[in-house]
């Protein structure tokens, strides 16, 4: 092994060389370190969001969290911001409530 050359990467290129099935879906990324390549979920319905795990996952002893499936019955909440206010009290001058629209009219 060479002096470059890092322990992530040898064993990257010893489990390439031995064959193995799940080894087929890693790759060696910039600066050594390798990770699989990964499909996204497969969405059925954005709303109420029903996405699915592609089946090339199932390969692998364990699913990663952003390929887990999603199963929603309903869709998000629908939120109206006008009602919602902020206030600025405490150790000021002068306590002051701004509405969405004041804080739109604000410099950023």
């Amino acid at each position: 092994m060479s002096h470059s050359s890092s322990r992530r990467a040898f064993l990257y290129r010893t489990l390439a060389a031995s064959s193995l099935p799940w080894v087929a879906g890693l790759k060696v990324a910039k600066g050594s370190t390798f990770q699989r390549a990964e499909p996204d979920l497969i969405v059925r319905s954005s709303r109420p969001l029903d996405a699915e795990t592609p089946v090339e996952v199932f390969e692998q002893f364990l699913t990663p969290n952003r390929l887990f499936f999603i199963r929603s019955h309903f869709g998000p909440p629908a939120v109206g911001l006008n009602p919602w206010t902020l206030e600025v009290e405490g150790l000021v001058e002068k306590p002051i409530t701004l509405s969405l629209d004041d804080l739109k009219w604000l410099e950023r």
